[in-house]
């Protein structure tokens, strides 16, 4: 699977319903324009935080009350993003949740969006969240996948890496975050509880 054609699918989303990929915009919003009005139901789900289901013959997605807004908008654009590849009849095989997660961040954060945003605010992630409705780790890794950075992202539960650079095992990757490594850089990620920080590679 190529994930720069979830890029693109993205980018020509936004270009089917007239929106600039360089502004971006809010998923509720993509997914109002994709599926109509009251697109998005607010609903007590039985299990995980977001589906997709049919009333009055018309798609909808559910979120779980009670998600924090930049979560909800990120488990809204996940169930979009089935929805468009199902339109687009995209092949992801056994990668498809990966897939529909990859194209959630591309929708919130189109690629030519996060290239005018990282030229403008570098790693000054809570400006770059805000301007996307996202989480901090989302912008750093949308950082990451667009600019090809090599980065890992480090919470107490996850460590996620993006970019070429062949990255140890991740107790090694955690020890670093701990402490200094020549050639990395501290980006701390301010918006999720203590233990998070992304480390960014050279970019020369």
């Amino acid at each position: 699977m190529d994930w720069g054609d979830l890029e693109q699918i993205a980018i020509a989303f936004y270009e089917r319903h007239k929106l600039d990929a360089a502004t971006p915009v809010s998923t509720a919003k993509l997914a109002t324009l994709e599926l109509g009005e009251d697109a998005i139901v607010r609903a007590e789900l039985v299990a995980g935080p977001a589906a997709r289901f049919v009333l009055g013959g018309r798609e909808r997605i559910g979120i779980k009350r009670g998600l924090p807004k930049p979560y909800a908008l990120f488990f809204v654009g996940h169930e979009l993003a089935h929805v468009v590849l199902e339109r687009e009849r995209f092949d992801a095989g056994e990668h498809l949740e990966a897939a529909c997660d990859y194209l959630a961040a591309a929708l919130i954060a189109p690629a030519p969006s996060v290239r005018a945003l990282y030229r403008t605010f570098g790693y000054d992630l809570e400006a770059i969240a805000k301007k996307t409705r996202s989480t901090q780790t989302g912008a750093i890794l949308r950082i990451g996948e667009v600019e090809h950075v090599p980065l890992a992202a480090i919470s107490p539960r996850l460590v996620r890496v993006r970019g070429e650079l062949v990255w140890p095992d991740e107790r090694t990757i955690r020890a670093w975050a701990r402490g200094e490594r020549p050639g990395l850089q501290k980006v701390p990620i301010t918006d999720g509880g203590r233990g998070r920080v992304a480390l960014v590679g050279g970019e020369d």
